[in-house]
């Protein structure tokens, strides 16, 4: 069998730290827009690709509906609370 080549000293890939580029964090609105087009997306698909789940008595698109409305508002609230109510 023919040995493999492993050549000696730092490869060409590594990249000492202080010569990374620096990567920011995602903003807080674009990390809002992530999680919502994560859920949101799917659903529209579900949506318009006709899928209906059918439980007894329970509307599984209005209920996935309605729990979308609700964590909206409870952002809203929070976003309310945080920028008027909360001391600074």
């Amino acid at each position: 069998m023919s040995e493999i080549y492993i050549p000696k000293g730092p490869r060409k890939t590594e990249v000492d730290c202080k010569d990374r580029p620096k990567i920011r964090p995602p903003c807080k609105v674009c990390g809002l827009i992530r999680a919502y087009l994560m859920f949101a997306v799917p659903l529209i698909f579900m949506v318009f690709a006709g899928v209906e789940i059918d439980w007894p008595d329970i509307n599984m698109t209005a209920l996935v509906g309605y729990l979308f409305l609700a964590a909206f508002l409870v952002q809203v609230a929070w976003r309310v609370y945080v920028d008027y109510y909360k001391k600074k």
